[in-house]
């Protein structure tokens, strides 16, 4: 399920109905997303939040504006909100599927083709109930992803009303692949290359939703966090790394390793010195660093 994309500048199109107190795609929410991987060794955060209106086939809409990354998305998206249903547009079928749909009782199906690629994105919704998402009580759906046969992958995910897909932070408490339009989930990379796009937060007038402990408002979404501040060795290893850290711009709350499945190994608190690989499988894994000022920073070592 792996592909990669341009950095090319444009944004995401989004299209709302005026529904009244309806929360989907509203114009004054700011969602914001952790990006990392690729080829340079991105490690940051964007924004998408709706801009002016425009209309696509007669239906009002939004724009759903890109800012903070490197890069934007390499194609325009558009949707709409129907009451508890969300739709987004799929241009290369002239045709609008279903994302979301909490109007489903748990056991209910939702699938959609990929978008501008072959094969079907669907998910099974498990579980239905309401939690407190910081400053939000919302209606959350617990889903599980199904592969081509129908039958869980293995992947899980919350969907929050008015955010949509979060990963799951009420289980886990750690980010994972999560995408406002699922049906560009194929683009959901593991930590070996390509990029991983992650929910960090939600903000709005009536509140700010963090699972992961980020201070939303002074999330860094104007620069890159440094490369190279982060040193493993020996890499490859048979048994143990050692960390070291250079001029890092703020002091280092975790560190997480990660599998190249997105498989957690460890958390420990700020930077150990060094990890003790003897008895884990042979394989890539990936070293992430998580900054008090809300940054990240990954590297990479090979256990052989």
């Amino acid at each position: 399920m792996k592909q990669h994309f341009s950095l090319l500048v444009s944004g995401f199109l989004a299209c709302t109905l005026p529904l009244g107190a309806q929360t989907w795609l509203a114009p004054d929410g700011i969602l914001t997303y952790h990006l990392t991987g690729g080829f340079i060794g991105i490690d940051d955060y964007f924004n998408l939040q709706p801009g002016p209106d425009t209309v696509i086939n007669g239906q009002t809409c939004r724009k759903m504006v890109v800012s903070g990354a490197p890069f934007n998305y390499p194609q325009s998206r558009f949707a709409y909100a129907d009451g508890d249903r969300v739709y987004a547009y799929q241009e290369n079928n002239n045709t609008f599927v279903k994302l979301y749909d909490f109007t489903l009782a748990p056991g209910a199906v939702v699938s959609m083709p990929v978008y501008q690629a072959n094969g079907f994105f669907q998910y099974r919704i498990e579980a239905v109930d309401t939690v407190q998402a910081g400053s939000f009580i919302l209606r959350r759906q617990q889903a599980v992803h199904l592969n081509a046969s129908g039958n869980p992958s293995g992947w899980a995910f919350d969907i929050l009303e008015g955010m949509g897909m979060v990963g799951l932070p009420f289980s886990t408490g750690m980010e994972a692949c999560s995408y406002f339009f699922p049906d560009e989930a194929p683009l959901c990379a593991s930590v070996v290359d390509g990029f991983d796009i992650k929910f960090s937060c939600y903000r709005a007038p009536g509140g700010v939703y963090s699972p992961f402990g980020l201070d939303c408002a002074s999330v860094p979404t104007h620069a890159l966090v440094p490369a190279g501040a982060l040193t493993l060795s020996p890499n490859p290893t048979v048994d143990v790394v050692t960390l070291q850290a250079v001029d890092l711009p703020a002091a280092v709350v975790h560190t997480r390793v990660f599998d190249t499945s997105g498989q957690y190994w460890q958390v420990y608190p700020g930077l150990p010195d060094r990890l003790d690989t003897v008895s884990w499988p042979a394989g890539l894994y990936a070293v992430v660093i998580e900054l008090e000022n809300g940054g990240r920073i990954t590297h990479r070592f090979l256990r052989i």
